[in-house]
């Protein structure tokens, strides 16, 4: 099947190369942003391992499970790395507003946040040789300053609901697939800021876990929903890629 595929960049039927190209295009994004997320997560792992092993944090840790407040005093450089981290996965994924289509067209969209639903523009984009063969998924991302902490701001020295409340409020999207919020919320949604066990299980912590923050909010588990979703956009891609070879 590779060489039937190959055969597709000196097709001379119309548009067989330029839609090789299309999917080439897709293929290339998805890969790498997959890429870009894996190591985002091993990053999350690393910080998360060097954190709970922090001797700073060792008075914090066993019997008590201190507010962030107490913490944030203390050791500000864990929220700041984190903060990098999630920063660094956005600044990667919006890379790729600049990678267009052989007819000018952008591969990104807007989602409609915090929802994800309603009537969104370019998600989803078809691929037609003589017959309709399918659908490519573009990438949604988002961002939202509203009550983000910044770490420039030294003057800072606690969690305020007016001014300064996460450390990242990111949404991608691939295709069709459900929006996944990069939120990572102090207070966890309540009236004050949250304990330091809270905020590890909000960052590392996996579905069935004792305490876990459940399969919607923990970051590393949206991350990998991400993944599954840009591999089966790679594979869909692939087998558009071999269909395109019966018009070859």
């Amino acid at each position: 099947m590779s060489n039937r595929v190959d055969k597709l960049y000196d097709s001379n039927e119309p548009g067989i190369r330029s839609l090789t190209e299309v999917c080439d295009i897709y293929l290339n994004i998805y890969s790498k942003l997959k890429n870009d997320i894996i190591i985002t997560n091993s990053s999350l792992l690393g910080w998360y391992t060097t954190w709970m092993n922090d001797a700073s944090l060792n008075q914090f840790l066993g019997s008590t499970d201190p507010s962030l407040n107490a913490v944030f005093t203390n050791n500000r450089n864990m929220f700041t790395s984190l903060q990098l981290i999630l920063t660094t996965q956005y600044n990667l994924t919006k890379s790729i507003k600049t990678i267009r289509l052989p007819n000018g067209d952008c591969t990104v969209f807007t989602p409609n946040t915090p929802l994800g639903t309603g009537t969104i523009l370019n998600q989803m984009r078809s691929i037609k040789a003589r017959y309709n063969l399918g659908q490519a998924s573009n990438i949604g991302v988002d961002v939202s300053a509203g009550g983000v902490i910044d770490f420039k701001d030294l003057t800072v020295s606690s969690f305020d609901t007016a001014t300064s409340r996460y450390i990242s409020k990111y949404y991608y999207q691939i295709g069709t697939f459900p929006l996944e919020k990069i939120e990572v919320d102090t207070w966890f949604g309540s009236s004050s800021a949250g304990t330091l066990s809270q905020f590890f299980k909000n960052v590392i912590g996996f579905v069935g876990e004792d305490g876990a923050v459940g399969p919607t909010t923990s970051i590393i588990e949206r991350n990998n929903r991400l993944v599954e979703q840009l591999a089966f956009s790679i594979n869909m891609i692939t087998d558009l890629k071999k269909m395109l070879t019966y018009f070859a």
